[in-house]
C-alpha cells in the first residue's frame, strides 16, 4: 500500500485537443482583459496632460512596454458561443487596426498622438474596439467562472463585478478620448 501512487490516473492522462483549446481560450481571455485594461489606463492618463504622455511613452519604449506591444500585435483574438464567435470576428479587423496604429504612434510626440486621437474616424473605431474587446474578454472570463467557481453566490458576484468593469472602464476611456481636443 505504501508504494502505490496516490493518483494513478495522472500518470496515464493524455492531453486532448479540446482540453488544449479550452485552456488556451481561457488564457487568452484573461490576457485580453488585462491588456485592454492597461490600454484604457494609458488613454485615460493621456487625456490628462502632456506629462502623462511622456510617462506612457517611456513605458512603451522600455523592454516591458515593447513586450506588451509585441503581445498585443502578435496574438490573434479568436446566447455565449455565438456571441464569442461573432465578437471575435468583429474584433479581428479592429485589433488589426489598433495594432497597426499603436505601432505607428507609440513613439510619436504628444501633439501627433493627440491629432490622431481627435480625428472622428479614430475616435469611432477606437470606441468600437474597446467595446468589442471588453465584451469578448468578459464572455471568455465568465466561462472560467462558470467552470471553476462552484458556489453560486460567489459566481454571481464575480460575474456582476466582471460585467460592471467591462462596462465602466470602456465608457470612462471613451469619454476621456472624446474629451480630447487639439
Amino acid at each position: 500500500m505504501e508504494n502505490n501512487p496516490l493518483s494513478p490516473h495522472i500518470q496515464i492522462y493524455r492531453w486532448h485537443v479540446s482540453s488544449l483549446v479550452s485552456i488556451s481560450h481561457r488564457i487568452t481571455g484573461i490576457i485580453n482583459i488585462l491588456a485592454i485594461t492597461l490600454i484604457c489606463i494609458f488613454f485615460i492618463f493621456f487625456s490628462f496632460s502632456e506629462g502623462s504622455h511622456e510617462f506612457i511613452k517611456l513605458f512603451l519604449q522600455s523592454f516591458i512596454g515593447k513586450f506588451f506591444i509585441l503581445g498585443i500585435t502578435w496574438r490573434a483574438v479568436t446566447k455565449k458561443w455565438v456571441f464569442l464567435k461573432v465578437s471575435s470576428l468583429i474584433l479581428v479587423p479592429l485589433m488589426l487596426w489598433f495594432a497597426l496604429n499603436l505601432v505607428s504612434i507609440y513613439d510619436k510626440s504628444y501633439l501627433e498622438i493627440l491629432t490622431f486621437l481627435t480625428s472622428q474616424p479614430s475616435k469611432f473605431i477606437f470606441s468600437l474596439f474597446l467595446i468589442f474587446a471588453y465584451f469578448f474578454s468578459a464572455l471568455s472570463i465568465s466561462e472560467v467562472f462558470e467552470d471553476y467557481i462552484k458556489d453560486e453566490k460567489i459566481k454571481n458576484a464575480a460575474n456582476k463585478a466582471l460585467n460592471f468593469f467591462a462596462i465602466t472602464i470602456p465608457l470612462i476611456t471613451i469619454f476621456a478620448v472624446f474629451k480630447l481636443t487639439i
